[in-house]
C-alpha cells in the first residue's frame, strides 16, 4: 500500500511539472490593399493578350481556306472546340474587374467584346449541325472508296485467274510450291485441272483475307470518326451555352457604353 501511494504521488508530481502544450495557430500576414489592387490590374492585360493570340490562331488556321471540303471543315471545328478554353479564359480575365470607373475608350471596347461573345455563341451553336453533316459526307465518301477498292480487287483477281489459266503446268506447279511449300510433293503428280483448281482456291483465299482486312480497317475508321464527331458536337453545344451565359452577364458593358 505504501509503495502504491508513493508511486501515485510521483506520477502526480510529474504531471504537475509538465508544461501545457500551446496550440499552434497559423500565422496570418496582412498585405496592403493597394498592392493587391495593383496585382489585380494585371488580369485584364493578360486577358487581352490571350484574346489577341486566339485571334491570330484563328486567322492562321483558316489559311489556306478550303471551304466545302468536309474533312477540312470538320478538323477546323474540332480545333475550335478543343481550344475553346483560350477565348473563354481571355474574356473572363477581361471582364473581371474590381474598380467601378472605366475610360470611355475601354468601355466601348468591352461593349464590342460582349457582342463578340454573342457571335461566338452563334458560331458554336451552328457548328453542331455542320459537324453532323460533314461526318455523314465523310462516311459516305469512305464507303464509296471501300466499294471501289473491293471492286478493283475483284477485277484484279479475275485478271490474275485468267493469266493462271494460260500459263504452262510447270510454272503453275512452281507457283503453288511458292504459296504452299507443304504440298510440293503432291503438285508434281497432279493434273493440269487439279493444279489450276488449287491455284484458283489459293487466290480466292487471299482475296477473302485482304477484303476482310479492308472491311476491318473501314469499321475502325468509322467508329473513330463517329466518336470524335460526337465529342466535338457536344463540346460545341456546351461552348455556345457558356458564351451565351457570358454575354448575358456582361450586359452592363453594353448598357453603360457611350453611343
Amino acid at each position: 500500500m505504501t509503495l502504491s501511494k508513493s508511486s501515485s504521488k510521483k506520477r502526480n508530481s510529474k504531471n504537475r511539472n509538465r508544461k501545457p502544450k500551446r496550440s499552434r495557430t497559423p500565422r496570418i500576414i496582412q498585405v496592403a490593399t493597394e498592392k493587391l489592387e495593383r496585382s489585380g490590374k494585371m488580369l485584364p492585360s493578360i486577358g487581352y493578350f490571350i484574346l489577341v493570340l486566339t485571334f491570330l490562331d484563328y486567322v492562321f488556321l483558316l489559311i489556306p481556306p478550303r471551304f466545302l471540303n468536309p474533312t477540312w471543315e470538320l478538323n477546323i471545328i474540332g480545333h475550335l472546340v478543343e481550344n475553346v478554353w483560350a477565348p473563354l479564359l481571355g474574356f473572363a480575365l477581361v471582364f473581371i474587374r474590381q474598380q467601378n470607373g472605366f475610360r470611355e475608350s475601354e468601355l466601348k471596347l468591352l461593349s464590342w467584346l460582349s457582342r463578340l461573345m454573342l457571335l461566338m455563341a452563334i458560331i458554336y451553336f451552328l457548328s453542331a449541325p455542320l459537324i453532323i453533316s460533314n461526318t455523314i459526307k465523310i462516311q459516305q465518301k469512305s464507303f464509296s472508296e471501300l466499294k471501289n477498292q473491293l471492286e478493283t480487287q475483284k477485277k484484279q483477281v479475275a485478271q490474275f485467274k485468267k493469266q493462271l489459266s494460260q500459263i504452262p503446268d510447270r510454272q503453275l506447279a512452281n507457283y503453288l510450291r511458292q504459296r504452299q511449300s507443304q504440298q510440293s510433293s503432291s503438285t508434281k503428280s497432279s493434273s493440269s485441272n487439279t493444279l489450276l483448281q488449287q491455284a484458283f482456291e489459293r487466290v480466292e483465299q487471299e482475296q477473302i483475307k485482304s477484303a476482310n482486312q479492308i472491311r476491318s480497317a473501314y469499321q475502325k475508321q468509322k467508329f473513330s470518326l463517329i466518336k470524335k464527331s460526337l465529342k466535338w458536337c457536344i463540346g460545341a453545344l456546351f461552348s455556345g451555352g457558356i458564351f451565351l451565359v457570358f454575354w448575358r452577364h456582361t450586359e452592363w458593358s453594353r448598357k453603360t457604353s457611350p453611343n
